[in-house]
């Protein structure tokens, strides 16, 4: 459904249902991106193959923050595929900066005027990548993460919910069209508490419930990536385990 068909159906409920006072569909736009993210979270939390993209970063010399893609929410992972040896099939896996402030302060202070190549990198909030010890050459594509990302709100009329860049539906982006009609629905869940709705509500509520359940599970059958456990020791404040690499 085109974000004009989504519009078209909550108007459209409200019209055909007994609710046929003023309704107000100012808020009709972001109630009905409020419910998309709501559900692109929802499967975001539960199955790990869905709501993700992968990204190269170039190494620019005595450069240590880099931007973060756009609408990124987490890394899964970060490896250096060019450099030190490694290769796109033979790559070493970077490990993640983690601790308490106070930790992350003693390891930024050691670190502040290092210089060397990235063997450990740390994600400040949503829009910073660090690299530690800062890189001394430039290397193209030498760095690739995967990540999960939020989908785009909607804004256009033909615009389609869960992609990643506004705008129609494009091939790699995950669906997701059976939840179209369950984004509809919440944003009129949504509606009718403004409208104080009272009749329709304790309904609307119990048939997304069940649905929403039901969709859950046939996610579950087709949920194909599994994320690799690697056991290693925790990251040193001297790095001294240095890079490790996943067989």
């Amino acid at each position: 459904m085109t974000f004009l068909e989504l519009q078209e159906a909550y108007l459209d409920f409200f019209t055909e249902s007994a609710t046929k006072s003023n309704v107000v569909d100012r808020e009709m736009k972001r109630y009905l991106n409020e419910s998309m993210q709501y559900y692109a979270r929802m499967i975001r939390r539960r199955y790990s193959a869905f709501f993700v993209n992968e990204q190269n970063f170039s190494e620019v010399s005595d450069q240590r923050d880099y931007s973060l893609p756009d609408r990124f929410v987490e890394c899964k992972w970060l490896r250096r595929i060019s450099g030190g040896g490694a290769t796109e099939d033979d790559w070493v896996l970077m490990e993640p900066v983690r601790g308490t402030e106070y930790e992350l302060d003693r390891f930024r202070f050691r670190y502040r005027g290092g210089h060397g190549m990235p063997i450990a990198y740390e994600i400040r909030g949503t829009s910073k990548l660090s690299l530690y010890p800062t890189p001394t050459a430039d290397r193209t594509a030498a760095l690739k993460m995967r990540f999960s990302y939020s989908p785009a709100n909607m804004v256009a009329d033909a615009d389609e919910p869960f992609q990643r860049v506004a705008g129609p539906a494009v091939s790699g982006n995950d669906l997701f069209e059976e939840f179209h009609d369950l984004i509809w629905r919440r944003a009129v869940f949504f509606g009718s508490l403004k409208e104080e709705a009272g009749v329709w509500i304790g309904a609307l509520k119990r048939e997304l419930l069940d649905d929403e359940r039901e969709l859950m599970k046939s996610l579950r059958k087709i949920n194909t990536h599994k994320p690799r456990t690697v056991h290693r020791p925790p990251l040193t404040e001297d790095l001294a385990y240095g890079p490790w690499r996943v067989p």
